[in-house]
């Protein structure tokens, strides 16, 4: 199982949200490249990069800090946040980056979403953003009537290669995941899926490694290790 320490930026900086609300901001650095630079040199395979700006305004926001990220490390790089269009995705992956996060459009479009798996196949993943059962998009500050295990049915039926499910409620809380969110997805799904949102223990960490069913395929862990709550070296050992 991967450990992805998260890069969430907001104007540039890498900062954390409570519950993905834009007016409860921890800003914990200024320098998203050295920020991953750091993560790879303590043994990170995957680092997981959002645009916060670009998922509230529907487009990348933050590129030019993404393209820095990407470029100064050897590590894998996965982004989501905005990205509603190919174009978008090939610029994601002109810089470097291995997977794209697709999120809004993805669930709400099936053309948009069966043509992007299509033509870039294991290099997209979609982001299941899940508040109280429901789907979220637009920056998790709109539902849809679906919950997240059923969209995870759908985006295997389509032969999506990878999923991240997050439930809101837990983003950067340090409450714990949401472990039945999971235990239904992997009892409605064989899809490889990522945990997202919660997160702030090692004891979590091992939690989520008996998870009933199907471990999944990494864990996303972001303010636990930004307030040093444990060290991403720890976690991959206990993985």
């Amino acid at each position: 199982m991967q450990i992805l320490p998260a890069i969430d930026l907001k104007g540039g900086k890498v900062v954390r949200l409570l519950r993905g609300d834009f007016s409860k901001e921890t800003v914990y650095e200024e320098n998203p490249a050295a920020v991953a630079k750091r993560w790879e040199s303590e043994g990170a395979k995957w680092i997981h990069v959002v645009d916060l700006d670009g998922a509230f305004q529907g487009e990348p926001k933050n590129l030019k800090w993404v393209k820095e990220i990407a470029q100064s490390v050897s590590c894998s790089i996965e982004c989501g946040g905005g990205i509603r269009t190919p174009e978008t995705i090939e610029e994601l992956l002109s810089y470097g980056v291995k997977r794209a996060v697709l999120g809004t459009r993805a669930i709400l479009s099936e053309t948009f979403l069966r043509d992007c798996i299509r033509d870039f196949g294991s290099h997209i993943a979609v982001s299941i953003d899940a508040r109280e059962n429901k789907l979220t998009t637009h920056g998790w500050t709109e539902t849809v009537s679906m919950d997240a295990p059923t969209m995870a049915k759908r985006l295997e039926e389509m032969g999506l290669a990878i999923v991240i499910c997050t439930d809101v409620g837990k983003d950067g809380t340090l409450e714990g995941p949401n472990l039945s969110l999971y235990e239904r997805l992997v009892q409605s799904t064989s899809i490889p899926y990522i945990v997202s949102g919660g997160i702030s223990s090692l004891n979590d960490i091992a939690t989520v490694l008996k998870l009933k069913g199907r471990r999944p395929w990494g864990v996303i862990v972001g303010r636990a290790f930004y307030e040093k709550r444990f060290s991403l070296s720890e976690a991959m050992a206990l993985c």
